[in-house]
């Protein structure tokens, strides 16, 4: 009873233990260890799509001068066991970052601010490797982190990359980097990128492609997060975190990108041209934004033109914008290199070449629609909501606490968003989230989930 009370008013979450490694107060062969768990004025917890590691920032406030003889260098490990408050035996995550970073004292060091990153990822970083490696370039980047950071990798196994078994071979690169320099390379049949990335809520890394993600029924598909100047106060309820949860509290829409800058490096349209010098076999392909958009529309179940990313009738002298070459890649390879397998640059096959060339295409382009709300983090913490999830959002200057569908709304900015970047704040008891997120359809209908 007493421990259910204490969860009760801790909130939303409680940290029931953080502990700072220490080894050289404590010499090589034991570990000092300093309990901080009720010194933490506040923790940030960043997940990125394009990141396959979380980072953070963490606030200690040294009320009793724990500290006072303590220096920290920067490579200090802890160890943070956050749980669920908000549903009854309530689930607990456990994560372990790296102290790299000291960014604040202030002077009479009792405020201490440090930059953190997840142990297995500050390893990552700093371990190079230089092997070959045989297989689709999925299963090469999951040998990669079992083998060199002791993670595990979900695949979508139904949806693999178009790319053939390769042979490749890793050159004195990072860990990070050689699966940085992997993952660009891997596309899908239909053109999208691939990303592998950290979750809050898992100890597995996910590696998936942009379509798969795409096609997902947003977590909040029957409570979308609603942004409305004029929702009436007595819609929250303060004593239910989640319901209070659905409001969006701020709202940022990002700086629309500049079509010319896109189309000069070549996101609407571009030349990919291969020679091979053994066979004198010679590759080349037009490649533009449209001719994914056409394989993704059957993906996401959406007309093509319904699209809001760019205008695929815009017209320069005559010429449709995306039938320009705006940049031409020429690469010479050696297909024999590698006997039965294909060469990592040379995979014989125009449709491959195309799909990556969209891929990295779409990768310009997700700048598109972006935006960044706040929000009350219980749903995502109850729903265990990620980064490569799709999420609901309504825009209007009505309430919708009668769940009114004919209310009028922004269709412009409603819609299914993909979410890139979460930011997870946990201070004063409470869980808030800072996401960023886009879209890349114009959804008529946001209520109903119907296109018009």
């Amino acid at each position: 009873m007493a421990e259910a009370e204490a969860e009760k008013k801790q909130g939303h979450y409680l940290i029931t233990e953080a502990i700072i490694f220490m080894p050289r107060y404590g010499g090589e062969n034991q570990q000092y260890k300093i309990e901080v768990g009720n010194l933490i004025s506040e923790l940030q917890i960043f997940e990125d799509i394009r990141v396959p590691f979380l980072t953070g920032k963490i606030l200690i406030v040294d009320k009793v001068r724990m500290f006072e003889n303590v220096m920290f260098v920067g490579s200090e490990k802890i160890q943070i066991t956050i749980k669920n408050t908000l549903v009854k035996d309530g689930p607990i995550y456990i994560k372990t970052f790296i102290m790299r970073a000291l960014e604040n004292v202030n002077p009479d060091r009792t405020v201490f601010a440090f930059d953190l990153i997840e142990d297995y990822g500050f390893a990552s970083t700093i371990q190079t490797i230089s092997r070959s490696f045989n297989g689709k370039l999925e299963n090469i980047v999951a040998k990669l982190l079992k083998d060199y950071c002791g993670k595990s990798v979900e695949i979508t196994k139904d949806k693999a990359s178009i790319q053939p078994d390769l042979k490749v071979v890793v050159p004195n690169m990072t860990v990070a980097k050689a699966i940085q320099w992997l993952t660009k390379r891997m596309s899908s049949i239909k053109g999208a990128p691939y990303f592998i990335y950290s979750r809050l809520y898992s100890d597995t890394l996910r590696l998936t492609s942009l379509d798969n993600d795409l096609a997902q029924v947003p977590f909040n598909d029957l409570k979308p997060f609603v942004y409305a100047p004029n929702i009436l106060s007595s819609e929250t309820n303060p004593t239910d975190p989640l319901m209070e949860g659905f409001i969006i509290t701020r709202v940022d829409f990002q700086t629309v990108r500049s079509e010319h800058e896109l189309a000069i490096i070549g996101s609407h349209g571009s030349h990919y041209d291969v020679s091979d010098i053994n066979s004198n076999d010679n590759l080349d392909v037009h490649v533009s934004a449209y001719d994914f958009y056409q394989k993704l529309k059957s993906e996401i179940n959406r007309p093509t033109d319904t699209q809001n990313v760019f205008d695929p009738y815009f017209k320069v002298n005559d010429k449709l914008l995306r039938d320009y070459d705006s940049v031409y890649n020429h690469r010479l390879v050696s297909s024999s290199t590698f006997l039965d397998y294909p060469n990592f640059g040379f995979d014989g096959d125009t449709a491959q070449m195309k799909s990556c060339m969209n891929a990295q295409s779409l990768r310009t382009m997700m700048s598109a629609n972006l935006i960044s709300i706040t929000t009350n983090g219980a749903p995502f913490f109850i729903l265990e909501a990620s980064v490569g999830q799709m999420v609901k959002l309504v825009f209007s200057v009505y309430d919708f606490s009668q769940n009114d569908k004919d209310s009028i709304y922004d269709a412009e900015r409603s819609g299914n968003y993909f979410i890139t970047n979460i930011r997870h704040v946990f201070s004063q008891q409470k869980h808030t989230v800072d996401i960023k997120c886009g879209k890349l359809n114009r959804q008529e209908n946001i209520m109903t989930g119907e296109t018009e």
